[in-house]
């Protein structure tokens, strides 16, 4: 079997730091390629088990367990605990967290700007009343992969849950974020899930986007004020982009709307 290139080092330096006697024995998870050309994953353990006078390794034991069921489960395990299983995007969590590393950027680099996004699909309970929850679900699945279509690996889309999503734009301006803002909702607007026999599926989406701020309560202070702009965008009429700048306390008439565009 041949070691994966990715963890070659960490197995040899494993097996240096067991021969200079700094470990009992080394142990080591990695990737080997199989005869058939696929890679598993190995568990390897092993020991010294005599030395010369002079305190260097004669031989040596060790042993390999295939592993490659267990990596399989814990990364199942991990993709349901970060991912939503629906969609296949960033949970909540996921979500927060990378929010929370955006507002550590900015504290740490002058001049450096992000924004977040808060995304609703309008009168999305006519969809499940009408068509039921199947197609409900394939909507919010199928307009999750749209929305990625736009967005920049740098970027973080999550579903917080129900119709709600939201968006991470790291290194990048309110004006910017407008413009992404709008091509989203114009993306969402043009994109039609073909239901059974019954029709063709259209959805709309309400878009409420703020900036960053060091001064805010992480990560709450930005996802509150780009909620009160999503309200507005909603109370305005909806399939609108809308986006709130005040770092401060908030009400619905402060949000600054910002119709979309008909083409």
């Amino acid at each position: 079997m041949r070691t994966h290139p990715e963890d070659m080092g960490r197995l040899q330096q494993a097996v240096r730091f067991h021969l200079a006697g700094k470990s009992a024995r080394y142990q080591c998870e990695f990737r080997a390629r199989h005869r058939d050309g696929h890679w598993v994953w190995l568990f390897e353990s092993g020991h010294v088990i005599s030395r010369d006078a002079g305190n260097q390794p004669l031989r040596m034991v060790d042993m390999q367990q295939d592993i490659t069921e267990r990596k399989a489960m814990e990364a199942r395990l991990a993709q349901l605990a970060f991912h939503d299983e629906l969609t296949g995007l960033p949970n909540r969590r996921n979500f927060m967290s990378a929010i929370d590393r955006e507002y550590g950027r900015i504290r740490r680099q002058e001049g450096y700007q992000a924004c977040v996004l808060m995304l609703d699909i309008d009168h999305f309970k006519r969809i499940n009343d009408r068509y039921g929850h199947a197609a409900g679900d394939m909507v919010l699945a199928g307009l999750g992969k749209t929305m990625l279509g736009q967005l920049r690996e740098t970027d973080m889309l999550g579903r917080l849950g129900g119709e709600e999503f939201a968006i991470v734009l790291a290194d990048t301006c309110p004006e910017d974020a407008l413009c992404v803002g709008e091509k989203i909702r114009k993306a969402i607007e043009d994109t039609c899930v073909d239901w059974q026999d019954k029709g063709r599926l259209y959805v709309t989406f309400s878009v409420g986007i703020t900036p960053l701020c060091s001064t805010d309560k992480r990560p709450d202070g930005a996802l509150s004020r780009a909620d009160v702009a999503l309200y507005t965008a909603k109370r305005n009429g909806r399939n609108r982009v809308c986006h709130l700048d005040a770092p401060h306390t908030v009400d619905v008439e402060q949000g600054a709307c910002h119709k979309a565009s008909c083409l």
